[in-house]
């Protein structure tokens, strides 16, 4: 993945309050460190079927004027997060896009129409339409580019957590990353969370121990794999460190994510029910974490696996901008 041209089109979804503050601060602020181009849409819910006694439900066209009140009433907020960014780019009005929908399919037909490379999505709450409680989960499983969620106020980012599982979808992730770091001038993190099977608790039955020899072999191979990813991958000059954790991941991931600038996530691991799949694991570090998480999708075309050290055989394509296909997480 070039560094240079990391995140050329930036979407940042905006709701009708204050919950997309952080997202709007960010998206400018990421524009302006990577010279990157913005975008802002703000979906208008269509109103609610109106019943007639006569012809049954119906649903009423759409109203201009209440796409040029909804865009009067976002529009100051784009542009105080254009200002106080010092975003060179375009005026507000000419960035703002306010379309009649359902905001998770307003916001994927817009990323695919404007062709964005990052969607980036403020603080979940259940109030305003852009939540991850539910926009943000449709986005990840269907968008093939990444999605940023921003809960804070954007920091300059030194250090960035990356958690991964040895599998193709981490090896993005990590892509991401090493791109991001080499362009902020930041470090990198590289934390596996070993999280040993159900067996390995013991069944409560006298006579009947634990076999620990087989926690053992799985933990070892696990450390040499990390030892072997860190040893492999392409960090160029970002400077980069490993962690071997054990435990419950979304709490540990919460944990190390918390003291970090960023949080770099993949949506799949080895198997559909990967410990790194969305919905467990990274659905629990996006909604519980304080830092912003970057979730990753898996690429378009994943590559072979070497069965022995399961590191990638060679590297994936780089994760271009929303093309006609998507991956639907299942």
């Amino acid at each position: 993945m070039d560094p240079d041209k990391l995140f050329g089109r930036i979407l940042i979804g905006v709701d009708g309050g204050e919950t997309s503050a952080e997202a709007l601060a960010l998206g400018f602020t990421l524009a302006r460190w990577l010279h990157s181009k913005v975008e802002c849409v703000h979906a208008v819910e269509l109103p609610l079927p109106v019943w007639s006694e006569f012809s049954g439900p119906a649903v009423l066209p759409p109203s201009p004027v209440s796409l040029a009140q909804a865009r009067q009433a976002v529009l100051p907020n784009v542009e105080r997060a254009r200002t106080v960014a010092d975003y060179g780019g375009p005026e507000a009005e000419d960035l703002l896009h306010v379309v009649h929908g359902h905001p998770a399919q307003v916001l994927l037909d817009t990323a695919e129409r404007l062709r964005s490379e990052l969607v980036v999505l403020g603080k979940h709450d259940k109030r305003f339409p852009f939540d991850f409680g539910s926009t943000a989960r449709a986005l990840v499983s269907r968008l093939p580019i990444p999605v940023w969620v921003q809960k804070r106020a954007p920091e300059t980012v030194h250090d960035i957590l990356v958690a991964v599982d040895f599998s193709p979808h981490s090896w993005a992730a990590l892509e991401h990353a090493q791109a991001l770091a080499d362009r902020l001038k930041a470090k990198v993190r590289v934390v596996h969370v070993y999280t040993p099977p159900a067996f390995a608790y013991g069944n409560g039955l006298e006579g009947h121990p634990n076999p620990s020899y087989v926690i053992d072999a799985e933990r070892e191979a696990a450390r040499k794999d990390l030892a072997k990813w860190m040893e492999t991958f392409p960090w160029g000059k970002v400077q980069a460190e490993s962690e071997f954790c054990e435990g419950e991941a979304d709490a540990l991931l919460v944990e190390k994510g918390d003291a970090s600038d960023l949080v770099v996530l993949g949506t799949h691991g080895r198997t559909g029910l990967s410990r790194f799949f969305l919905g467990s694991v990274a659905n629990g570090v996006v909604k519980r974490s304080s830092a912003p998480v970057l979730v990753v999708p898996r690429p378009k075309h994943s590559w072979l696996l070497d069965q022995d050290t399961r590191t990638p055989s060679s590297q994936g394509p780089t994760l271009g901008p929303f093309g006609p296909e998507s991956d639907t997480a299942s």
